[in-house]
């Protein structure tokens, strides 16, 4: 018996696709630096490795020691992040024309919106 090709293509779009829509729906859900991805870490490993009390206090106690030195990694990095980020968008911009221009500024506002939104989100 042949396997179905087509069974198959639409087996694996299916799962693209799925797999997609979930990467999009967790992306910037937690940060990493944030005080909300730090409980739902210690939650994870409370229930997965079966934690006592002491060893989630001791975890969460180590996470949170761990958030200032990542908070001030971001800190030092950010500014060297944006330079390149900048210089991208400025290279890009002498490539498109005009009316492309007028559309990039467009995707670039919508991205900065949803990027807000995500922000205002993570802060309780």
């Amino acid at each position: 018996m042949k396997p179905d090709w087509r069974h198959i293509l639409i087996s694996l779009l299916v799962g693209l696709v799925a797999g997609a829509a979930l990467g999009r729906w967790t992306q910037g859900r937690c940060r990493w630096g944030s005080e909300h991805r730090y409980s739902r870490m210690v939650e994870h490993f409370s229930r997965n490795l079966d934690l006592s009390p002491e060893q989630r206090s001791e975890i969460s106690a180590l996470l949170e020691a761990k958030r200032g030195r990542i908070q001030a990694l971001r800190a030092e990095l950010r500014p060297r992040f944006e330079e390149i980020r900048a210089s991208t968008k400025a290279e890009i911009r002498k490539i498109l024309t005009p009316e492309q221009r007028e559309r990039f500024e467009r995707l670039e506002a919508q991205w900065a919106s949803r990027w807000e939104k995500r922000r205002s989100q993570e802060k309780p």
